[in-house]
Formats: structure tokens, C-alpha cells, sequence
């Protein structure tokens, strides 16, 4: 694929998860746009940094995948808890708690 096709596509994907996260009002979709953003986002600076060091860049990715896939598991676990306690997990519910 050409950088330029790459290019566009990391751009639909951080659109995508931007307008996902912000037009939708259940968490897990929330969550899940989230992640598609940054994935977008890793892939953009992929794309950027091919034409300097790849070697760097890519530790980069790997770097912000672990961080992202810690955050999913806490946003998870969270997100359980919102759901075993309240029946259903929205932004509305969760933003009533306090603790």
C-alpha cells in the first residue's frame, strides 16, 4: 500500500473513533471507539515515521499498544462493576457515582 492510502485510512480510523465516542452514550462503545482512535493514531505515526527510522517508531507502537491494552483491562474491570452494580452502564449512570 502506498503511504498516502495508509495516510488516509489512520485518518478514517481516528474520525471514526472520534465520532463514535462522542455520539454514542454506552461506555463499552465508548471504550471501543476510544481504542479505534488510537489505533489510528499508531498507525498515522507508523506511516510518518517509515520514511526516517522505522526501528524507533515501531518501539513507539509497541510502547502505546501496551499502554492501551492496560487501560482496556482497567476500563473493563470498571466497566463490569458499573454493570453488576447498576444493571446497565452509560455515561449518565456513571457520571451519578461518587466514591
Amino acid at each position: 500500500m502506498s503511504s498516502f492510502s495508509l495516510f488516509i485510512l489512520a485518518a478514517l480510523l481516528i474520525a471514526g473513533g472520534i465520532a463514535g465516542f462522542f455520539l454514542r452514550k454506552d461506555l463499552l462503545t465508548m471504550l471501543l471507539s476510544s481504542e479505534v482512535a488510537l489505533s489510528g493514531a499508531n498507525l498515522l505515526l507508523l506511516v510518518f515515521a517509515s520514511q526516517a527510522s522505522p526501528t524507533e517508531a515501531q518501539a513507539a507502537v509497541l510502547a502505546i499498544l501496551t499502554v492501551a491494552a492496560a487501560e482496556v483491562a482497567v476500563a473493563l474491570a470498571a466497566l463490569a462493576v458499573v454493570i453488576r452494580e447498576k444493571g446497565k452502564a452509560t455515561e449518565d449512570i456513571v457520571s451519578e457515582m461518587k466514591g
